[in-house]
């Protein structure tokens, strides 16, 4: 569904790994007699093919060494084992028998993996995925589709009634033969496929049920079909019952079964409604690939905001809030939209206040958040309803209008529309950390005096450039540090009952994490409030969720997916205002009179502009 790349292993001593727990003994094969000794047996100390216990124990070591690697196994599949990257992407191991199934993102993340399991296990490398488990698998990369090929569901019920009466065949079995064949005749090229369209990642089933309908036994059938992706996995069960309403409820269990396992897998590995639009985010916007693919963009954008501050500065002080803005914006709107809707004309003003409002909407206070039982009622009598309406309104008018644009520029083109603007198109983040330069004059001539040697003379910083800016690195983790742009995360639900302290916490408890307070322990850093970028020289810390003492972007699975853009943009910009300027508090202003009042939106931000004196570096 996330166009993964799958290769598949043959663990060849898949059932000879494993200790034994209990003492098992074995008689002396034949032709392996010790002479004299022909009435004593072996005691055996590994696990050999054939044993009853060599499948149980041979899954205990496998088990237990994807524990300590780091996977963690499916509570609703025990053969499916998952492991989420630091940038986000997701590895998917699964197992049956001997036969073994990696998935990724990427042939690299597959190959690294192969690596480690061959450490462990002596391993067949089958390629691509192309069959397993008399199945036939092949992918057609430019629609977007799986198809696999196996014994036909479709006729699997009727071949088996049938074969039951092989040995002896009636008029009526060789008519319903005749009927098979004249049905796979006809749809002997059918498949079954699953495909990435987005109106197909729900899963539905079907159920239904007969009674006493084997007219041999007298039994009934419950039947049952889900689909996911367009592909479908069905199940029929003969069972006894006594009546159409036992026989009905029977089904509707074993569905309902499924459906649990089912919907539990599918929200483990991501594909729900909203993990969809995440995944796709990190896909197809996010990914190391995909941000590498932007940086023209981010190159360009950062060349214009250098370019209004020239402009700007000549006739005085210069609004960097102001100035910024429409950088973070047009960027995310050219990456997101095809367009940059924030550099004039007929949708810039109504795209600003259509922005704006949605993020006090989403970031700002609600009563209803505070009365959950009562959010419906608060938000229509406190006005939050008929506003959250209009902008769901104005927005989808919005999103119209650029699917009718990109339809008029790509015929046929609807689904190539980036569907999942985010609210990453507020990066102020370099305004914070100019706030904080400016009010420490060390630090800030110490990264301008770092990054012009390291660049010398230039007209343009490139991204290139970036990776030898060790300095300016430290200076962003320490403004994730201080400054993160959500001070507190997105509220997360406890899956089940837990002890923390003196507190017991029962399980879908609501609960938030401060990351600025986190950032400002003094358990974990010496100094919290100073702006110290020396903090991090000589240190592993790093904000990508892997340490806890430092968590802007959160951490697992519901970390922001925007980690390697939010850095790389927010890097870029800072890097080309502290090398094209030289930059001054305008007179009269102390930097301890700065006014660093914080409001919260969708990101954190400060309440006044920031207004300075920017003089351009020759």
């Amino acid at each position: 569904m996330f166009d993964l790349e799958l290769e598949q292993l043959d663990v060849k001593t898949m059932f000879l790994h494993g200790d034994l727990e209990e003492q098992i003994f074995m008689e002396q094969p034949e032709g392996l007699k010790v002479y004299g000794k022909e009435d004593q047996v072996y005691l055996l100390k590994r696990l050999l093919y054939g044993l009853k216990q060599s499948s149980r124990q041979s899954y205990k070591h496998f088990d237990s060494f994807m524990g300590r690697i780091g996977y963690s196994r499916s509570e609703y599949d025990c053969y499916v084992y998952f492991k989420v990257l630091d940038d986000n992407f997701l590895i998917l191991l699964m197992l049956y028998d001997d036969d073994m199934l990696i998935a990724a993102n990427n042939a690299c993340d597959i190959t690294s993996r192969k690596s480690i399991l061959s450490f462990e296990f002596d391993m067949k490398d089958l390629g691509a995925a192309n069959r397993i488990l008399d199945m036939e698998i092949h992918r057609d990369r430019s629609t977007s589709k799986l198809y696999v090929t196996q014994k036909r569901p479709d006729l699997s019920h009727a071949i088996s009634v049938v074969g039951r009466h092989m040995s002896n065949l009636g008029r009526e079995h060789w008519n319903a033969i005749k009927w098979i064949l004249k049905y796979l005749s006809g749809t002997s090229d059918l498949e079954i496929m699953f495909s990435m369209k987005r109106s197909s990642t729900e899963l539905v089933g079907y159920v239904d049920s007969d009674y006493a309908d084997d007219l041999d036994k007298r039994r009934s059938t419950t039947w049952y079909v889900f689909t996911l992706a367009g592909g479908p996995k069905a199940m029929f069960q003969p069972t006894i019952t006594l009546s159409t309403t036992e026989g009905e409820y029977m089904t509707a269990v074993e569905a309902a079964k499924e459906a649990i396992r089912s919907t539990g897998l599918d929200h483990e590995l991501g594909v729900e409604e909203e993990g969809i639009v995440r995944k796709k985010c990190i896909l197809e916007l996010f990914s190391t690939k995909r941000v590498q693919s932007f940086r023209s963009m981010r190159e360009q954008e950062a060349a214009h905001l250098v370019s209004s501050i020239r402009s700007s500065c000549r006739v005085g002080e210069v609004d960097l809030t102001k100035l910024v803005g429409p950088f973070a914006n047009g960027l995310m709107c050219r990456v997101a939209l095809g367009k940059n809707y924030c550099a004039g004309g007929e949708y810039e003003r109504e795209f600003k206040r259509m922005l704006e409002e949605y993020q006090v909407l989403l970031g700002g206070f609600s009563l209803g958040d505070f009365f959950p039982y009562l959010e419906g009622w608060l938000n229509l009598i406190t006005g939050m309803a008929s506003r959250m309406k209009k902008t769901f309104e104005d927005f989808d008018q919005f999103f119209d209008q650029v699917i009718e644009d990109h339809r008029r520029k790509v015929p046929g083109g609807e689904n190539d529309v980036k569907d999942h603007f985010i609210s990453a198109t507020r990066i102020l983040l370099p305004v914070v950390g100019m706030t904080e330069l400016i009010r420490n004059p060390r630090v800030m001539k110490k990264a301008q005096d770092h990054i012009r040697s390291k660049i010398g003379h230039k007209e343009q910083i490139e991204e290139c450039d970036l990776l030898e800016l060790d300095y300016l690195r430290d200076v962003v983790k320490e403004i994730f540090r201080l400054h993160p742009a959500a001070p507190v995360l997105l509220p997360h639900l406890s899956m089940e009952d837990v002890k923390i302290g003196e507190y017991n916490i029962p399980a879908k408890t609501r609960f938030f994490v401060n990351v600025w307070a986190i950032g400002r322990n003094p358990k974990s850093w010496d100094n919290p409030e100073e702006f110290c970028p020396e903090r991090f020289m000589n240190s592993l810390i790093d904000f990508k969720g892997q340490d806890l003492e430092l968590l802007p972007f959160g951490v697992g699975r519901r970390s922001c997916p925007a980690i390697t853009f939010g850095a790389a943009t927010v890097e870029l910009a800072l890097a080309n205002l502290l090398y094209h300027f030289n930059w001054e508090l305008p007179p009269g202003v102390r930097p301890e009179e700065f006014d660093l009042t914080e409001v919260f939106g969708i990101t954190m931000h400060r309440k006044e502009h920031l207004v300075v004196v920017a003089k351009p570096y020759n």
